[in-house]
């Protein structure tokens, strides 16, 4: 019962980092695309 919600805070912490790594790549592009 302790582990659920110790779990369910690690997620959300990695869903954070990868949606924070998605923008940054994102952007990245959209900055490259507006240099050519």
């Amino acid at each position: 019962d302790f582990i659920k919600p110790y779990l369910f805070e690690t997620g959300r912490i990695f869903l954070r980092i990868n949606i924070g790594s998605l923008t940054a790549t994102h952007r990245q592009e959209v900055s490259t695309f507006h240099k050519i």
